[in-house]
């Protein structure tokens, strides 16, 4: 009978992943069941640290690998991509830091809380699901971002509600933004025409608006 894994063994098994589902727990032990056993055993006493059922790292002590908050919010839902907030911030286009990492996702929405952060998905239809890019984290691993153009198109449609009428001044009072110059405001138009709504419409060319009069 086989005997069951030391977390020692266990550790230098998967301390080359950043993170390890129960699924390659076959490939490690003849013995699953006593090993999803120990693995709740190693949770309580914190040397695994479970991201989402199934997902879960090791400490960062005992890891090789290192890994950012976006790194992790892109590879606890597929398909995803940084946006909204947490988008906005990492372009200084926002001057709040922010607390849960956001994300957009073809998939329906969903919401992760972990010893690692909060984690939270808004769904898109599949159409306008895109125009993100692919920057590095601190740990030179590949992460999806929106856009510039993308992250402020996904915040007009989920964090601002439809009005009759909205203020000239609505986003450098009401949402703070700064530093948007070098926006491509045809891409803008083109990412806001998707939508076929009124609301985007009008936001997006009173945006332009602005920064049209902020270069003249």
């Amino acid at each position: 009978m086989e005997k069951p894994l030391k977390y020692a063994a266990f550790r230098d098994m998967v301390k080359s992943y950043p993170f390890f589902h129960g699924r390659i727990f076959s490939h490690l032990t003849k013995d699953v069941a006593t090993l999803r056993r120990q693995v709740s055993e190693w949770i309580q006493k914190g040397y695994v640290v479970p991201l989402k059922r199934g997902m879960y790292t090791l400490q960062e002590k005992d890891r090789e690998t290192k890994f950012s908050k976006y790194y992790l919010a892109n590879q606890l839902y597929l398909p995803s991509y940084i946006s909204l907030e947490t988008a906005l911030s990492y372009y200084n286009i926002i001057p709040e830091g922010v607390y849960a990492t956001t994300s957009i996702s073809s998939k329906k929405t969903q919401e992760f809380n972990n010893a690692l952060g909060q984690f939270i998905y808004h769904h898109v239809e599949p159409n306008h699901f895109g125009d993100f890019v692919m920057v590095q984290d601190e740990f030179k691993n590949s992460v999806y971002m929106a856009s510039k153009e993308r992250a402020i198109i996904d915040f007009l449609y989920f964090r601002v509600p439809w009005e009759r009428e909205y203020k000239s001044d609505i986003f450098t009072e009401s949402y703070r933004f700064q530093n948007l110059e070098g926006l491509d405001t045809k891409k803008l138009r083109h990412i806001a025409k998707k939508y076929k709504i009124n609301k985007m419409t009008i936001l997006v060319n009173l945006l332009i608006k602005q920064l049209e009069h902020e270069h003249d």
